[in-house]
Parts: C-alpha cells; sequence; structure tokens
C-alpha cells in the first residue's frame, strides 16, 4: 500500500516534468524567432544607414563640383561663297 502514493506522486512529477520540457522548447523556439528578428532588423538598419551616409556623399560631391552651364543648341552656319 506504500508504493501507490510513491508511484502517484511519480506520476504527477513526471507529467510535470515533461509539461516543464514542452514549455521550455516553445519558450527556445520564441527566443530563436526574436533573435532571428532583431538580427534582420539590425541588417536592415546597417543597410539604410549606408544607404544614406552614400546618399549625403553624393550630394556633398555635388554641391562641391561647379556648375558647368547648360549645352546650347548647335546653330546652323550658313554657307559664306556658295
Amino acid at each position: 500500500m506504500t508504493l501507490l502514493p510513491a508511484a502517484l506522486a511519480t506520476a504527477f512529477f513526471v507529467t510535470k516534468i515533461g509539461r516543464a520540457q514542452e514549455e521550455l522548447e516553445q519558450t527556445k523556439k520564441a527566443a530563436s524567432d526574436w533573435q532571428r528578428r532583431y538580427e534582420e532588423q539590425q541588417q536592415a538598419a546597417s543597410r539604410l544607414e549606408k544607404e544614406l551616409w552614400e546618399a549625403n556623399a553624393s550630394l556633398a560631391e555635388q554641391r562641391h563640383q561647379p556648375e558647368t552651364p547648360p549645352l546650347r543648341e548647335p546653330q546652323m552656319r550658313p554657307d559664306v561663297g556658295t
């Protein structure tokens, strides 16, 4: 008769351990998903920062170049001596 309470307690704790392991696996998966999303956002932010830096550098370069006058259409010269 003393084995019955021990068996029930064992079954109870085995069930609890199984649930805890399932919860742990779900938590690990969620953490992995969050980590992946964070890394993707960091990479996107890095790309955008690089694009912004390149755009600013290009704009600064354009501002420091002397302006060139617009090209004029070639004018037809009348043939002289015909």
